[in-house]
């Protein structure tokens, strides 16, 4: 289902997060039970969801942006150190340590 949202009333962030804490009770509501069902949009619109004003909109999106970056740069360290460690063991069992 492709979705139209009007960012002068929602921020795509703030409705991406709302759509990811509201999908298990979407799913709820969908018809089939499987990996492809459907969700009826007149289902969807019974869907009481809380839209704040867009400054607040734009805090979350910029802490999101944020804890996305933060994410990045975990992954970032976590490569960085099993590449390390690879490096130490390959040096250790060919008796360079």
């Amino acid at each position: 289902m492709r979705v139209a949202v009007d960012t002068s009333a929602i921020l795509p962030e703030y409705f991406t997060a709302l759509f990811t804490y509201f999908s298990d009770r979407i799913e709820s509501m969908s018809s089939g039970g499987t990996a492809y069902s459907f969700v009826n949009p007149r289902t969807l619109k019974l869907l009481k969801i809380p839209i704040p004003p867009l400054p607040l909109q734009q805090h979350f999106a910029h802490i999101v942006h944020q804890f996305e970056r933060l994410r990045a740069q975990q992954r970032e360290g976590e490569r960085q150190a099993e590449h390390l460690f690879q490096t130490l063991l390959h040096r250790a069992f060919r008796g360079e340590l």
